[in-house]
């Protein structure tokens, strides 16, 4: 209906005007409303983002936060929410750091094969497309981390035939994954391993691990790229410490999963992103899918005293 409307106004203004009715000023001013009002109205959907442009938008956004708090960090509700169910509430305990509509905040494209009732179940939720800082991470913490103890809980019900990405770090082409999955979901999806993607130098997988689901599970992790360059003070003053730049050791609820020697790719602090592989590796998913409960920095002599003891 609306192009007729606009030609039966046309035709008011025009036969007002030929017959004196409207003065000209008038128009002046109803075609400065008509812009001003199509400007209003258009606004919205020009600077809509849709999923596909958010996440790249958050990745950015996320690149340049983890240079001064390494997090963890969580995206949520990039999708097609085709189900206003899907769409996922902030933590109890973190805060949005980056935040825009998602597209089915825009009104119009609810009204294409949605009830009235889906509608109102869309309207009662906060579908928007956010980075969420978790609370998890504990006090804010920037440059390298050093060794990190990584607390979490399996997802339930598992995602099966997925790698999930635990840590990543360095830059596509030239990074690590830290990563676990299920090698044998359908029969036991209590079976899980770790794995080690050195890109340009393959993965490594360990032993089948059994794990209490229901339980949470803690990561010690030493991970070369976690610290950082050999001519670093950090590494001046304490020369046994050049140990942990070239190791992986990753004890998994204190049993020693990882320790061997292994090379590293370089990376910067804001390459350093836990529970999200942003460097486009093909071995893990994009996301975590399970929960991140506490992220802790321990001193670097507690993974050498446990290599020692490890070594005995």
């Amino acid at each position: 209906m609306a192009p007729f409307f606009c030609l039966l106004l046309a035709a008011v203004v025009e036969v007002g005007l030929r017959r004196n009715w409207i003065k000209g000023w008038a128009v002046s001013l109803l075609a400065v409303g008509l812009v001003v009002q199509a400007g209003f109205n258009f606004r919205t959907p020009l600077v809509q983002s849709f999923p596909i442009e958010f996440r790249p938008q958050a990745e950015r956004f996320l690149k340049e936060a983890t240079a001064r708090d390494l997090g963890p960090y969580k995206i949520i509700n990039v999708g097609f929410l085709h189900n206003p169910d899907w769409a996922s509430a902030a933590p109890d305990q973190g805060g949005v750091v980056y935040r825009r509509a998602h597209p089915f905040q825009f009104s119009p494209y609810l009204y294409e094969g949605y009830t009235e009732e889906a509608r109102g179940r869309y309207r009662q939720r906060d579908l928007s497309m956010r980075v969420v800082r978790l609370a998890a991470g504990g006090p804010a913490f920037a440059g390298f981390p050093g060794v990190i103890k990584l607390t979490f809980q399996l997802p339930t019900p598992p995602v099966p035939y997925t790698a999930e990405p635990l840590l990543t770090t360095g830059r596509a082409g030239s990074g690590d994954v830290l990563f676990f999955d299920y090698p044998r979901p359908a029969e036991n999806p209590s079976i899980i391993r770790l794995g080690h993607d050195h890109w340009g130098g393959g993965a490594i997988l360990s032993k089948e691990i059994a794990v209490d689901r229901s339980k949470p599970h803690a990561l010690l992790i030493v991970f070369g790229s976690l610290f950082p360059a050999e001519t670093d003070e950090f590494f001046a003053a304490y020369s046994e410490r050049k140990i942990l730049k070239r190791r992986l050791y990753v004890t998994l609820d204190g049993a020693v999963v990882f320790d061997e020697a292994r090379e590293f790719n370089p990376s910067s602090p804001n390459e350093i992103t836990i529970g999200y592989n942003m460097i486009g590796a093909s071995t893990t998913v994009p996301e975590l899918t399970a929960t991140i409960l506490n992220v802790e920095r321990l001193p670097p002599e507690v993974g050498l005293n446990l290599m020692k003891a490890a070594a005995r």
